[in-house]
This record gives C-alpha cells, sequence and structure tokens, in this order.
C-alpha cells in the first residue's frame, strides 16, 4: 500500500481524516531529493513513514508505541540524540512548530537532516496529531565543518589566529556573511566579513571589547522589535549555557541590508571549550524562511479548509437527525396503537 493511501487509512479508523492536509503535505515533499516526510499520530503514538523513509533508512512503514521505539529505529548518531529527543518532546507538549539539525548513524559517510515538525492541536489545545519533513544538508554541514576545522588547526595562540587565506576567504564569499573568532576570557575577537562576495573583498577586523561591538552591530543592521531578543541571546554567558549539552547554538533574526529585510542564519560553536575560545559564523537564509513560510501558509489553509468541512459534515448530520426524527416518532405513535387494537382489524389499517 502506499505511504499516502495508508496515511488515509489510519485516519479513517480514528476519524481524523483531513484529505486536504495530506494532501498538501505529500505534493510539497514529492519530487525533491533529499527530502523524506512523514505522519505522526500523537495520540495513538504511531508512526507511518514515507517509501523515501523506508528505503534509505530502513525504517518500517508503521511504527507503533513510536515515543517509546524511536530511539532504535531511527538511525540518529549518539551525539545528536540528545536533540532529537528534545524535538519530540517539544512535539508531545504541543509546541506549533519544532526544527533541529541531527547528525544520521552511517558506516559509509557522515550524514545530516534538518528536522522539521508541524504540530496540529485539537479545540482544547492538546496536541493530537504531527507532519514530519526532513531535509538532507550534508553538504552545508560539510562545508562548514572543514573551515571550522581549518581555523582550529590553524590557531597559533589565543591573540592570533593564522588560517589559510585562499581557502577561509573563498568561503566566507561563497557561503558566509562572516566568519569570526571570539575570545571569551578578554573579548577580544576577530572577524572575516564578506563584503561583495569575492574572496578578493574579504576585510579582516580585530577587536576587544566584544560585547559592546555586538550591540553596536545589532543596533545598526537588525530590526527594532528583535534588537532585545537577540542581544540577550548573544551574551556570552547566555552562548556558554546553551553550549553545555549542545555542540552548537542556532540564533535566527531579521537584518535590514540595503533597504531590504533579509533572515539570517549564526551558528556558535566552540573551538576550545576550556579556553572559552568560539567560532561565530552567519548565512543568509531568507530564500529558505520564505519557502518554510509558504509551506506553513499551505498548512494551515489546509487545516482551516479541513475544519471547516468538519463543521458543515457536523450540521448536515444535525440537521439530518432532526429532519428524521419527526417522522419516526410519529410512526412510532401509530404503530404503538396498532399493536394496543391488534384484535381490532379496523382500527389498525386505520393507524397503519
Amino acid at each position: 500500500m502506499k505511504i499516502i493511501d495508508k496515511i488515509k487509512s489510519h485516519l479513517k479508523k480514528t476519524g481524523e481524516y483531513d484529505e486536504k492536509i495530506i494532501m498538501e503535505m505529500m505534493e510539497n515533499a514529492l519530487g525533491h531529493k533529499g527530502m523524506y516526510y512523514w505522519y505522526y499520530d500523537i495520540v495513538n503514538d504511531i508512526s507511518i513513514q514515507s517509501k523515501a523513509s523506508q528505503r534509505d533508512f530502513n525504517i518500517p512503514e508503521v511504527v507503533e508505541k513510536y515515543s517509546e521505539k524511536y530511539e532504535t529505529i531511527i538511525p540518529v548518531h549518539k551525539d545528536s540524540m540528545k536533540d532529537y529527543t528534545n524535538q519530540l518532546k517539544q512535539v508531545l507538549e504541543g509546541k506549533e512548530e519544532c526544527n533541529c539539525e541531527i547528525k544520521l548513524k552511517d558506516d559509509k559517510k557522515d550524514r545530516w537532516l534538518n528536522i522539521n515538525y508541524k504540530v496540529i492541536c485539537d479545540m482544547a489545545g492538546k496536541p493530537v496529531k504531527a507532519y514530519g519533513l526532513a531535509v538532507d544538508i550534508t553538504d552545508n554541514k560539510i562545508i562548514e565543518m572543514r573551515y571550522h576545522n581549518a581555523m582550529t588547526k590553524r590557531i597559533v595562540s589565543e591573540k592570533e589566529i593564522k588560517i589559510s587565506e585562499k581557502i577561509i576567504y573563498s568561503t566566507i564569499a561563497s557561503e558566509y556573511d562572516y566568519v569570526a573568532y571570539v575570545n571569551g576570557i578578554n573579548e577580544e575577537y576577530t572577524i572575516f566579513i564578506n563584503e561583495n562576495n569575492s574572496a578578493d573583498n574579504i576585510s579582516a577586523v580585530s577587536g576587544k571589547q566584544y560585547e559592546q561591538a555586538k550591540i553596536y552591530l545589532i543596533n545598526k543592521y537588525v530590526i527594532e522589535e528583535e534588537r532585545e531578543r537577540l542581544i540577550n541571546q548573544t551574551k556570552l554567558s547566555y552562548i556558554y549555557k546553551q553550549l553545555e549539552d549542545s555542540r552548537e547554538l542556532f540564533i535566527f533574526f531579521s537584518s535590514v541590508i540595503k533597504g531590504e529585510i533579509r533572515r539570517k542564519k549564526v551558528r556558535f560553536s566552540y573551538m576550545n571549550r576550556e579556553k572559552k575560545q568560539l567560532i561565530v559564523s552567519e548565512i543568509d537564509v531568507s530564500d529558505i524562511y520564505i519557502e518554510e513560510q509558504k509551506k506553513n501558509e499551505i498548512l494551515k489553509n489546509a487545516l482551516l479548509n479541513a475544519e471547516s468541512a468538519n463543521k458543515a459534515k457536523l450540521n448536515f448530520l444535525s440537521n439530518m437527525s432532526h429532519d428524521l426524527r419527526t417522522p419516526m416518532n410519529a410512526i412510532v405513535g401509530m404503530t404503538e396503537l396498532s399493536m394496543e387494537n391488534i384484535d381490532n382489524k379496523e382500527k389498525v389499517l386505520e393507524y397503519l
């Protein structure tokens, strides 16, 4: 049975069949290489996987007691299992949208996925089902790691960063807005800035007051409604706290560049945990963000359409019940009168 038919069959049994939501979900994922989708029935704790997930990860099509079995069924690397577990916890708590990046267990090569859940709750706010979409981001992660490792290997001291300029400049020009090194002990920093998407226009800026420089740049480039949040989330104390249990921290914000609002993603990770040395990089994710907003809008509209159809069905059944009840009462009444006069043929014929 095809995955879409399997999901339909399951939802029909539970009385929660929403055709439009399923179709929009599948249509957004079909035909895209490196994309995997699945349906999660939270109430009954059942996961239904796509054929791509079954084929590439050897996951059963239907997984019962998913919240208990996922650690043994889903091929998540041990370094990412905590992040995946936290995401599933957010799904079960009813968070509307959950996103995380995970590394997979693979003997042949390292692979990473970006996993996004869209959670749907009932009228009482209780989560009842979720739709998952995973995108293979291995190529981007390999590029990120290459230059993270290059920077790490080339550090001679806390005050001097010696990196292969040709490699780092070419990478920054093609992938990043900037790559920076921050010494959390004395707040010294060096930023390699991509000014015109060219390796010949990468400039290096160094300073000794990270917090002060950060606040200046946020106030200059970040949209006003996100400034306070970003200032708090980029404090060194906050970053170190978040990195206690994770290998990396991602922060998203909107920036105004030449009069245009662009969506940005900043990554923080340790270069040297003991010495409080950080690597910071920023990339533009506007195109991805816009695409995700479109998908979310499709899901939202599909949900509204499904709820409207369900309401119409309930109204129809209610009206039918009323219309049927009146003649049925008359039939029952006449039948009872006939039974009471069963020996009187004329009366029986009159009542019936």
